[in-house]
């Protein structure tokens, strides 16, 4: 999609060489070479001029990001729930509650509407 919208954007022009169009409009369809065909459209040279031109960061940097930014709501959310539970235990409240009502969720319901990260959930 890099390549597409770099024709799209005027980026490229006949100058950087061929404008392949199953990279930028038609697609690709030539399945039984894709790994050949890939991997040549990448060493091309209006490849690495697109690459070299794009803002976009790596793709390898964006999973870390959100591998690091899930992990920190996901630690928030854990820390909330052991608190949860260790506040019931002290109170000698009972998890589970009657008819249906566990105090549990109805406690971490409470505590949503202070946290922004529960209460999403």
């Amino acid at each position: 999609t890099i390549c597409a919208n770099a024709k799209r954007t005027g980026c490229l022009s006949v100058n950087w060489g061929k404008v392949e169009e199953a990279y930028t409009s038609r697609g690709f369809r030539n399945w039984k070479k894709a790994p050949k065909c890939f991997r040549d459209h990448q060493n091309s040279v209006t490849h690495r001029f697109v690459i070299s031109q794009s803002k976009l960061p790596d793709v390898a940097e964006q999973l870390v990001k959100s591998l690091t930014e899930t992990r920190s709501i996901e630690r928030h959310y854990l820390r909330r729930i052991i608190t949860t539970v260790r506040y019931l235990a002290r109170q000698g409240i009972p998890l589970s509650g009657k008819n249906g009502e566990d105090n549990f969720s109805q406690l971490l319901k409470l505590r949503a509407e202070d946290d922004s990260i529960l209460k999403e959930r």
